[in-house]
């Protein structure tokens, strides 16, 4: 996959965002493209890094159905599957209604402790295309191959949990 990257900075410990200005990064160049960012005076936070998937995707919660489990459906080419939400798969999405739209698909693909992403969460966002995104914390970077570990992790899960069904 091809990823852009929006960076948060500290320049002279004073928060920036910025946005990389170049063309999407390939997954395989994410930790030498990251590592050559910083400069003197300017620390890494961390960093968005967002993704199309090669489906586009439609997903919504369907409620009081004839089971009390909310039901996720995920619709793609007009393939359809539905899984449970908190036992699947994991959404946000409006807390009221019987047919609501997905806002995310969120899914854990490291500790929630995890303290080189947010949270070890990779967010699938439906949309024609899908996209993914996640957080790399500053501390990845550290580690000589951590951020390519934590990529192929993320990519995987998303494969498993949502990709799977569509392709």
């Amino acid at each position: 996959m091809k990823y852009h990257i929006k960076a948060h900075w500290k320049i002279d410990n004073e928060r920036v965002n910025a946005e990389k200005k170049s063309q999407p990064v390939q997954a395989e160049k994410l930790e030498e493209t990251l590592g050559s960012m910083p400069s003197p005076n300017v620390t890494l936070v961390e960093c968005d890094l967002t993704a199309e998937l090669p489906i586009s995707l439609k997903a919504e919660v369907l409620r009081n159905l004839d089971s009390p489990q909310e039901v996720v459906r995920l619709i793609s080419n007009q393939k359809q599957v539905d899984l449970i939400r908190g036992k699947d798969i994991g959404v946000s999405c409006d807390p009221e209604g019987n047919r609501v739209s997905v806002e995310t698909i969120n899914i854990d693909f490291r500790d929630t402790d995890d303290d080189l992403t947010d949270r070890g969460v990779v967010w699938v966002f439906p949309g024609n295309p899908a996209s993914i995104h996640l957080v790399i914390k500053q501390k990845a970077l550290e580690t000589p191959g951590k951020i390519t570990e934590i990529i192929k992790a993320a990519e995987k899960a998303v494969r498993n949990k949502v990709l799977a069904h569509f392709t």
